[in-house]
């Protein structure tokens, strides 16, 4: 395992460490819009945006597969933004505070997950420009890094045959995000059945 790959995990545990304290953080919450019917509104966006990330993960996966950090994607989301799949995860992030009906909380977590993934992506690009050079550069100046602001080129050729491997990780993150709406649910429930004071947020 190189120093980049250990680097990664290291960061990934971070992530993963950050949600859990905000998560236990998210059942001492009283949410300002819960129980209105604005609430009900954030509540089913949220939803929608855990779903699209399961969507738009899938896409990405069917056009990296396995070749993450071996060959230079550029088609499909990888032809709109440089990192599809940092952004579908942080649209998660974000569905699952809105799921809790705190605007301020859907911000802190979304924008907690946005700093990691930031510092992720610095690092990730430093070595895809080191491994492929004028090609990776000239990939960076034509095509957005998070958000897919220069639609002018999305291609949208399919990849090459994704691999077993790559479908059935897929698969296990799917699962992953989709788990976030019944988690959400049960913060619900707790908060509901928790009759300690609570911290009251917009």
């Amino acid at each position: 395992m190189n120093r980049s790959s250990v680097g990664q995990r290291r960061r990934i545990h971070l992530l993963r460490a950050v949600c859990l304290c905000l998560l236990v953080a998210a059942l001492f919450i009283s949410p300002y819009h819960g129980g209105t019917p604005f609430g009900s509104v954030l509540h089913g966006v949220g939803i929608a945006l855990i779903v699209a990330c399961v969507l738009g993960r899938s896409w990405a996966t069917l056009h990296i597969g396995a070749r993450k950090n071996n060959v230079l994607v550029q088609t499909g989301p990888y032809s709109l933004c440089r990192h599809p799949l940092y952004l579908f995860s942080t649209m998660a992030a974000l569905g699952f505070g809105l799921m809790l009906q705190s605007l301020l909380y859907a911000a802190v977590l979304t924008s907690a997950v946005y700093f990691i993934f930031s510092y992720m992506m610095k690092k990730e690009e430093a070595f895809l420009s080191e491994k492929f050079g004028e090609a990776y550069d000239q990939y960076r100046t034509t095509t957005s890094g998070f958000l897919p602001v220069k639609i002018g080129h999305f291609n949208p050729a399919a990849g090459s045959r994704v691999e077993i491997r790559a479908v059935a990780r897929n698969l296990w993150d799917c699962a992953a995000f989709l788990l976030l709406i019944p988690v959400a649910e049960l913060v619900d429930l707790f908060r509901d059945m928790n009759t300690a004071a609570a911290l009251v947020l917009f």
